[in-house]
């Protein structure tokens, strides 16, 4: 992927998290979890890790979400340094 596709990805990434539907969602979903797990029986141990497995996949979407934005501001500066290069091709060279 280029730096161009990654910061665009980024771009599209930090509008979803910042979103108020998205994050209003993501709440109220990962709240119903949290309810439903603490709701049961001790003796349902399976139940249980099955809402601690959905939980845990919610919040790594989240996560991979906020690597898209990192990812994407890595391949910012990686333009920026690109475009500076480009400008002064002896930037640099003296490091």
């Amino acid at each position: 992927m280029t730096p161009g596709e990654e910061l665009d990805r980024a771009t599209k990434a930090q509008a979803v998290i910042d979103s108020p539907a998205f994050q209003d969602a993501f709440t109220a979903v990962r709240g119903r979890l949290m309810d439903a797990m603490l709701a049961v029986k001790i003796e349902d141990k399976e139940d249980a890790e099955d809402f601690r497995r959905c939980i845990k996949l919610l919040d790594s979407l989240r996560h991979e979400l906020e690597t898209v934005i990192k990812n994407g501001k890595l391949a910012a500066a990686n333009i920026a340094d690109l475009e500076a290069k480009r400008k002064n091709p002896l930037r640099g060279l003296f490091r």
